[in-house]
């Protein structure tokens, strides 16, 4: 009788052994990935965020002066969730080469910044985790806007003299 060859049982559980290691790392490395690209997409958002509050500062800055000498922005703030701000401007407009008065729109919303000019069709959109604004008055034309995520907080002085 002829002997037949074949593989042992050990031989066998050493190479499913070996088998289950592999899909095991395979789908931790599968799920870390997962765990860094979110990260990644809520760092990538909170930075949009601070980037969209030292815009909001510098149009503040850049603002008009009504005759009394006070910025023109106006400031709306509706149940502490949401924060809404409108200034007037002025723009250099490179292809008309003249200078012109645009109105500025920022709206800090639950889920959302946008800075809209001149009712633009397709505004400026940063979409955030849920949030809650919150603006205090400090003393006249001086507020302090708190933004708030679940595991976040922001804070910027804005002054409007």
């Amino acid at each position: 009788m002829k002997k037949q060859k074949a593989f042992t049982l050990i031989e066998i559980l050493v190479a499913m052994l070996v088998g289950s290691f592999v899909v095991l790392l395979t789908t931790e490395l599968i799920s870390y990935q997962g765990q860094s690209r979110s990260q990644f997409d809520d760092e990538q958002q909170m930075l949009a965020f601070e980037i969209a509050l030292k815009t909001l500062r510098g149009d503040i800055n850049a603002s008009m002066k009504s005759a009394d000498g006070r910025k023109n922005v106006s400031v709306v703030s509706d149940d502490n969730s949401s924060v809404t701000l409108d200034l007037n401007k002025l723009v250099y407009s490179r292809g008309q080469q003249n200078i012109e008065i645009v109105t500025v729109s920022w709206v800090f919303s639950d889920s959302s910044v946008t800075r809209s000019i001149n009712n633009d069709l397709i505004p400026l959109n940063i979409k955030t985790e849920p949030m809650t604004h919150r603006l205090e008055k400090l003393q006249d034309d001086v507020f302090y806007l708190k933004s708030k995520s679940a595991d976040r907080k922001f804070a910027s002085v804005l002054d409007l003299r």
